[in-house]
C-alpha cells in the first residue's frame, strides 16, 4: 500500500545506502543477542464489545486498519496546516505518529534487555502497540553493522536534536539529557540501559498526539472503524 511505501522510505537509514532486509533475523550488538517481539506476545484482544467513547489511541494503533485510518487523518490534517498555517498542533501529530512507530520498534527490539532487568523499571504505558507484521521495519533499527549505541546516535539525529530532519517537540530536560549522551556516543551507557533511552520521549509525544487523536474520533472513519470491529 502506499501507507507502507512512505513508512518505508521513511525508515531509511540516511547514513546507510542499503536498508535493512526485513525479512532477515535480528542482529547481533556485541556480547548481546537481542530478539523482535512478536506482536501476539504484547496484544491483549479487547472485549468483543466496546463504546466507541471508551476506545483509546492504543487500540486503534494496534490495529492495522485503525492505524491507517488515523495515518490518513493526521496526513489529512497535515496538509490543510500546509495550506492554511493553521492548527500547529497537527504539524507536530504527524511527525509525532512516525516517531512513534520507529521508537517503539527500537523498543520492542531491545524487549529482552528490558525484561530481563530483575527490577520494575519497565511501566507498562510506554510500550505502544503497532502491527508491526504490516510495518516496514527501521533500517536504523534493524542495521545489523550498528550497534545499540550508534543505534541511539542515528535516532537521535533524526529526532531529538535541534535542525533534525523530524526534530520533535519534545521537553528542554529530555533533549538536554539526549543530546548530551549523543555527544558522548552513549559510551557510558550498557546495552540494556540504552534500551530504555527513548522511553520519555515515546510518553512525550503519545500525549502530544492525543489532540489529534480526539478530532479523529469524532470523523466518520472512526466510528465506521469502531463498528466492523467491535459489532461481531
Amino acid at each position: 500500500t502506499s501507507l507502507k511505501l512512505y513508512l518505508a522510505q521513511l525508515f531509511k537509514n540516511p547514513n546507510n545506502d542499503e536498508s535493512a532486509d526485513e525479512n532477515d533475523p535480528p542482529a547481533t550488538d556485541e556480547q548481546h543477542q537481542s530478539g523482535q517481539l512478536q506482536p501476539q506476545q504484547l496484544a491483549q484482544p479487547p472485549p468483543s464489545q466496546q463504546k466507541a467513547s471508551e476506545i483509546g489511541l492504543r487500540a486503534v494503533m494496534a490495529d492495522w486498519d485503525g492505524f491507517q485510518l488515523f495515518m490518513q487523518h493526521v496526513t489529512l490534517e497535515f496538509s490543510m496546516v500546509c495550506l492554511l498555517l493553521v492548527f500547529f498542533s497537527s504539524i507536530c501529530c504527524y511527525e509525532n505518529v512516525l516517531a512513534i512507530v520507529e521508537l517503539t520498534q527500537f523498543q520492542q527490539y531491545y524487549h529482552f534487555d528490558r525484561v530481563n532487568t530483575g527490577d520494575d523499571t519497565t511501566p507498562d504505558d510506554v510500550f505502544i502497540e503497532l502491527p508491526l507484521e504490516k510495518i516496514p521495519n527501521s533500517a536504523i533499527v534493524y542495521d545489523k553493522v550498528l550497534n545499540i549505541q550508534q543505534k541511539c546516535c542515528r535516532l537521535c539525529e533524526k529526532y531529538v536534536l535541534l535542525g533534525g530532519d523530524h526534530e520533535l517537540n519534545i521537553s528542554f530536560r529530555v533533549r538536554q539529557e539526549l543530546t548530551t549522551n549523543y555527544h558522548e556516543h552513549f559510551s557510558s551507557k550498557t546495552v540494556t540501559q540504552c534500551a530504555f533511552v527513548f522511553d520519555k520521549v515515546v510518553q512525550e509525544i503519545s500525549s502530544l498526539v492525543s489532540d489529534s487523536f480526539w478530532r479523529f474520533r469524532d470523523t466518520h472513519n472512526f466510528q465506521e472503524w469502531v463498528f466492523k470491529k467491535y459489532s461481531s
